[in-house]
């Protein structure tokens, strides 16, 4: 007899938090629909951009929102319109510091790529351990999610938030980093050696653009929680942004209330225990002619996203 299909209450019963993989969606107004293909079945944390300011009927109020679907296993959070998705991704690494899954998928919006696209990747994030991942140190700990433009060298975004990462910086420094060099021999006096000393380290940095990433455990829990919940304070309260840019225009709003959005954009790799200038990766699951090629050698050991994990220098040929 044959087994019967699965269905949304088999999916809300098996729903887990804290395993495998999860994904954390920030949404405007865009559809759920837009992020399926890649979410699929697993859990997903859903944070709603909230402004009150407004009188679009998706986001006017919490009450508004409650009953927009976003799949069987779900958790719905709310976050003030400002920064982008940067204080709903610091809100979640704070939170869920302790209970923390093993790999977590940032996303936000429409995600990047196509349709088909997105169901490639979806296919290679395995909701359990394959069996041969038994060395920690051979998988990494972030992966740009359909990468598609990098930015080389980049020093624009330093002059346009100084502000902001001076602040976010002077914070981190009083809250949990030692006041010298001299204080921080190792990883014992200084929780953060990854992270430049000052804000300066920052000023030239090389990425893949645009804030969409899987990043592990281990990654996220290389910071004490007060790196999250500190930026998140700075990114809601402070004015990070230049005068001259703060007035200009972002979309519905304007710098001065995004200005978090662009500067994490610049920094998350770095903040995460990447170098300041990472290299380049390849999308696995672009198409031939997008410019970045697939992975050619099928035995190639990329942990356990295959075919959405690094390959870094030069993109193989096919």
């Amino acid at each position: 007899m044959p087994g019967r299909a699965a269905t949304p209450a088999d999916a809300a019963a098996s729903c887990s938090f804290g395993g495998w993989l999860e994904f954390v969606w920030v949404r405007f107004d865009e559809s759920f629909e837009a992020v399926l293909p890649l979410v699929r079945q697993s859990p997903v944390t859903f944070y709603q951009v909230v402004d009150s300011g407004r009188a679009h009927p998706s986001y006017r109020t919490p009450a508004a929102v409650r009953n927009i679907t976003c799949g069987a296993c779900c958790r719905r959070r709310f976050v003030p319109n400002r920064g982008r998705e940067t204080p709903a991704y610091l809100h979640y690494m704070a939170e869920r510091y302790d209970t923390l899954p093993q790999w977590v998928a940032f996303v936000h919006g429409a995600p990047h790529g196509t349709r088909h696209t997105l169901h490639r990747v979806a296919a290679c994030l395995w909701r359990e351990a394959p069996p041969e991942w038994n060395a920690a140190e051979t998988v990494p700990d972030y992966v740009p999610i359909v990468p598609t433009t990098y930015v080389a060298h980049r020093d624009i975004h330093y002059r346009d938030w100084e502000p902001g990462y001076a602040e976010l910086w002077r914070r981190w420094r009083s809250s949990f980093r030692p006041a010298s060099a001299a204080l921080a021999r190792d990883a014992i006096d200084d929780p953060t050696p990854h992270l430049p000393r000052q804000h300066t380290g920052v000023r030239n940095v090389s990425f893949e653009c645009c804030a969409q990433f899987l990043a592990s455990r281990r990654a996220l829990r290389r910071n004490p929680r007060q790196v999250y919940e500190v930026g998140l304070e700075v990114a809601l309260t402070f004015d990070g942004a230049n005068p001259i840019k703060a007035s200009v225009l972002d979309k519905a709003s304007n710098f001065g209330l995004n200005w978090a959005g662009s500067a994490f954009e610049h920094i998350w790799h770095v903040l995460l225990g990447q170098p300041v200038h990472i290299e380049k990766h390849c999308n696995p699951c672009a198409s031939e002619d997008s410019g970045q090629r697939g992975m050619g050698n099928p035995n190639a050991s990329h942990g356990p996203f295959r075919c959405c994990a690094t390959t870094t220098g030069s993109c193989p040929a096919d």
